[in-house]
């Protein structure tokens, strides 16, 4: 006579297992800025490959991210 037993179905996800420092709280990503901290508008701008490497070049050498390297240039071009 064959016994069957019942088995739990395993959950590698479950919140029984998973520490609670480990549990995800709200919404995935980055958080929200506060008001007036968040950019306003995206200016899309398209480089080649060359030119790219060379905004990376430059923005490590500043020890910034392309992003904050090409605001910063762009500002000091400005006068501001």
């Amino acid at each position: 006579m064959m016994v069957r037993h019942k088995l739990k179905p395993e959950s590698h996800r479950s919140q029984d297992i998973m520490p609670r420092a480990k549990q995800k709280l709200g919404k995935p990503g980055r958080p929200a800025l506060p008001k007036g901290r968040a950019k306003q508008s995206i200016v899309p701008v398209r480089f080649s490959p060359r030119d790219r490497k060379r905004l990376a070049a430059a923005a490590r050498a500043n020890k910034t991210t392309v992003s904050g390297w090409i605001r910063t240039t762009l500002y000091e071009a400005m006068g501001q």
